[in-house]
């Protein structure tokens, strides 16, 4: 249980080899942890990610209201590489940004001592909001509103890995073919798929909505695990899944998680989930 740490799933990526990517921007931000040091926060990511090494980049997107989310603009493609989000516009204020946390790619090695490939994914030309687009939104009290000629923060790296596909945003610009195309090389086994994403952009999030449900910053990518591996078990806070084991019946109990000798297990009603168990979690089989 660590719901005293602030720390969306946008703020983190990894590449299931010991390594994660943050940016400080973000994960130093007074709204996130105040109370704790850069280096406590990333003793924390360690212990509850199962990494060894944090790679710290300085920026995230220009003008993204997360704090600058590191799934916007660094994320891994396979251990030891990386796509960066880049503009060769000198003058566009992301071009520093960028070329900041280039700067940390290219000297930082993982945790398996491996120099970092850096691949540049083109940015689009820069996505602002029109007057009509602001009039059309329906805020909410205390939520950030939007201006007219404002910026958003229109990033290719906001992609989600699936099992046999990559969905990425599109912003209808001659770019997002480019990061289509930049996206196949690198993820040559699966389906590259654009899905349209300003109404999410101007909305207030960075995401896109793919079959109803938000990915990017609200979904994780998880690596298949071996058993002999310590396995990072997290649960959204106050929420309980309709997960059982599979053959049990038609009831629903509430998944809880406890920890023996510091590895998390899932329990369930009755008894503790063990290894080999299928769970039915949403309609869908998973092995632990």
């Amino acid at each position: 249980d660590k719901r005293d740490f602030i720390c969306e799933g946008g703020s983190i990526h990894t590449d299931g080899e010991g390594t994660a990517l943050v940016t400080e921007a973000c994960l130093l931000s007074a709204g996130r942890n105040p109370d704790l040091t850069k280096a406590e926060i990333e003793r924390v990511l360690c212990d509850y990610l199962g990494v060894s090494k944090v790679i710290w980049l300085p920026r995230g997107i220009y003008n993204d209201e997360t704090n600058e989310h590191v799934d916007n603009v660094c994320a891994f493609t396979a251990p030891g590489e990386v796509v960066l989000a880049w503009t060769d516009d000198e003058d566009d204020p992301q071009y520093a940004l960028s070329a900041a946390s280039l700067a940390v790619l290219e000297t930082e090695l993982d945790a398996k001592g491996r120099r970092i490939k850096v691949h540049r994914l083109p940015l689009p030309k820069p996505v602002t909001i029109t007057a009509e687009e602001c009039e059309g939104l329906d805020l909410c009290e205390g939520e950030p509103t939007r201006t007219p000629g404002e910026r958003l923060a229109a990033s290719y790296v906001n992609f989600y890995i699936a099992n046999h596909a990559v969905v990425m945003p599109a912003f209808g610009d001659p770019a997002d073919e480019r990061a289509q195309e930049i996206l196949r090389k690198l993820f040559p086994t699966r389906e590259i798929v654009a899905i349209p994403a300003r109404d999410i952009l101007i909305g207030g999030g960075k995401n896109f909505l793919v079959d109803a449900a938000v990915l990017g910053c609200q979904t994780q990518q998880f690596p298949v695990v071996q058993v002999d591996v310590k396995i990072l078990c997290q649960l959204f806070a106050d929420v309980t899944a309709a997960a059982r084991p599979a053959g049990a019946g038609d009831g629903h109990g509430e998944v809880g998680i406890i920890r023996i000798h510091g590895v998390p297990s899932f329990t369930g009603p009755g008894r503790p989930f063990s290894h080999g168990d299928h769970l039915a979690v949403a309609g869908r089989r998973l092995r632990w």
